[in-house]
């Protein structure tokens, strides 16, 4: 059943008209699709879209039920299987990978899925490798795509999971984090950046390993000055619009935790809440109460601190000391390897950090050492040189 409405719209003040209602059964489901859509200025519009979603639908389960359906259908499945299971900011990350790769013709839409052979894959693998540096994230969500076809019996199997995935590392610049001493000589510099919330925000990053999306999703009230606590609930996150927004719960259920902070953090956080309520005075923004109020924030708003301005502040400061850039998430990885051989458990430090599995972390600290025993054997190379 299908209701046409007719509606005024807020913006314009224009009457509309919009739709609701069933345009058939999911195959894979067995229950009913309902959906809608608004916008229509007349009710014949309205009505001919309803057909031709009805219609397109249609064609897709009659797909489904003959195992006839192209990867263009196939993705459109695997989409809306993720809508409700995956964050909206991880939704749209690979729905931008899988554009990409259609894009760059890397896989073609109107091919029958249950006919690609483990050769074609091979072949969509080696263009990963010509395209991207990093050919095997690609790869992941690609399998992941041709698992969930095979899981709903779209496919009989996943002729991904036999493909070869050895490749040349055609990177040159290998992940790079800091040494102890390296940090110290960042977070020194970190205090001549005109916005001194840099500084705070690097201190508290360099000393939790907290994500900076956490980090930015802070409000005082996490903050317990007594336990010397900072409970991390929430992250920031991005909209289908791509709008950063303060979201309800951070990457994963072990990523709900309360990490101890000593006392000099404590002592940094403590000055800053009292600074930034000076800096809101002279700007004339209003500050808001406890539980409301970001820790870090775009001062002139008051609004969510974006990404991309800590990313130039850290490499405004790296080029001033003389110091080769890392992400900000570099500094999570390097608090991972300081943490370790510092003497902290595999265990506790992956608690602290919110990972899921200690595997993770000790990936991440594997990783880390690869990268400083290249550099090492690159300077061996450079000071024997050729003989």
């Amino acid at each position: 059943m299908v209701q046409f409405t007719k509606y005024k719209d807020k913006k314009t003040g224009l009457q509309k008209w919009k739709w609701k209602g069933c345009i058939g059964v999911d195959t894979i489901t067995s229950k009913q699709k309902n959906t809608g859509k608004t916008g229509f200025a007349t009710k014949r519009d309205a009505i001919k879209d309803f057909e031709k979603r009805r219609y397109e639908f249609q064609n897709m389960q009659n797909a489904i039920i003959n195992k006839s359906l192209t990867l263009e259908e196939l993705l459109v499945l695997y989409k809306q299987n993720q809508e409700v299971r995956v964050r909206e900011n991880t939704l749209q990350r690979n729905q931008t990978m899988i554009k990409s790769y259609l894009n760059k013709r890397i896989l073609n839409k109107n091919i029958k899925v249950n006919e690609l052979k483990v050769v074609d894959c091979q072949r969509i693998f080696d263009s990963l490798c010509n395209y991207y540096s990093d050919p095997i994230t690609h790869y992941k969500l690609i399998n992941a795509i041709f698992n969930f076809a095979e899981r709903n019996e779209l496919i009989q199997s996943n002729p991904f999971k036999k493909i070869d995935k050895t490749f040349k590392d055609k990177r040159e610049k290998r992940e790079r984090n800091f040494t102890l001493e390296e940090l110290q000589k960042f977070m020194l510099e970190s205090k001549n950046e005109d916005n001194e919330q840099w500084f705070v925000l690097f201190t508290l990053l360099a000393r939790t390993g907290m994500r900076q999306g956490e980090a930015r999703a802070l409000t005082w009230n996490d903050i317990d000055f007594n336990s010397c606590l900072v409970n991390v609930t929430k992250t920031i996150t991005r909209t289908k619009a791509n709008k950063e927004i303060l979201g309800d719960r951070p990457k994963n259920q072990t990523s709900i935790r309360s990490i101890v902070i000593d006392d000099y953090t404590i002592q940094v956080l403590k000055e800053w809440k009292e600074r930034q309520k000076l800096i809101f005075s002279i700007l004339h923004v209003d500050y808001k109460n406890d539980n409301e109020q970001l820790i870090f924030t775009n001062l002139r708003s008051n609004g969510i601190l974006s990404s991309g301005s800590i990313r130039d502040s850290m490499q405004r400061i790296c080029k001033r000391a003389n110091l080769p850039y890392i992400t900000p998430h570099g500094l999570r990885h390097t608090y991972t390897s300081l943490m370790l051989e510092s003497g902290v458990s595999l265990v506790d430090t992956s608690k602290i950090l919110g990972h899921s599995d200690t595997k993770i972390t000790m990936q991440v600290y594997d990783k880390i050492n690869q990268a400083r025993l290249k550099d090492a054997s690159d300077k061996v190379a450079n000071y024997l040189g050729d003989f």
